[in-house]
């Protein structure tokens, strides 16, 4: 959109944040209704006509290995354990409890950076989402680049970092916003 915006108006466009990172974590927490699993689960916020079978086997593997649960608060997934239909209150306290979130959307990643979460994601041929993990030194985290989901997420070692980029990106945007 900057690239098509600045040739046909022939300036300079910014970017600020998605309105979603504008807000920082403790004011989508004061939001939250809690979530009442009782158990560690891996939140999937993924749209079935975005995954493949290949992307299930890795996501069923990943939830073998680490012992939990696979939730789902988008499409009803039947490989999923359970599939949850919630509201947006309900949504935010789910990624809070995470232990782990697999995402195929730009809010799904949006929350799991604002969240601080172990994630990754499932994408083709998104540039919203690319453009995403670009930005916030989270390429590596896709997970149709990886034969297991446990190694890339157990490698990533870049949740700091993310949390600095959200925060000078944030600075930025109410700059240019104000």
């Amino acid at each position: 959109s900057q690239q098509v915006l600045s040739k046909f108006l022939k300036k300079e466009i910014n970017i600020v944040c998605d309105p979603t990172m504008l807000i920082p974590k403790d004011d989508w927490i004061a939001l939250e209704r809690k979530c009442l699993e009782t158990e560690d689960f891996i939140l999937l916020y993924c749209f079935a006509y975005q995954i493949t079978e290949e992307d299930i086997r890795k996501i069923k593997t990943f939830a073998c290995e680490k012992n939990l649960k696979l939730v789902s608060v988008a499409d009803f997934l039947p490989f999923a354990d359970k599939n949850k239909p919630l509201n947006p209150e309900e949504f935010i306290g789910y990624f809070h409890k995470a232990k782990y979130v697999i995402a195929s959307t730009f809010h799904g990643t949006c929350f799991s950076i604002i969240y601080n979460k172990k994630f990754a994601v499932v994408s083709r041929n998104s540039p919203k989402v690319e453009n995403l993990l670009l930005q916030f030194k989270a390429s590596n985290l896709n997970i149709i680049q990886h034969e297991s989901i446990s190694d890339l997420i157990d490698r990533d070692d870049n949740q700091s970092q993310r949390l600095n980029i959200l925060s000078t990106m944030r600075n930025d945007s109410f700059a240019w916003l104000k």
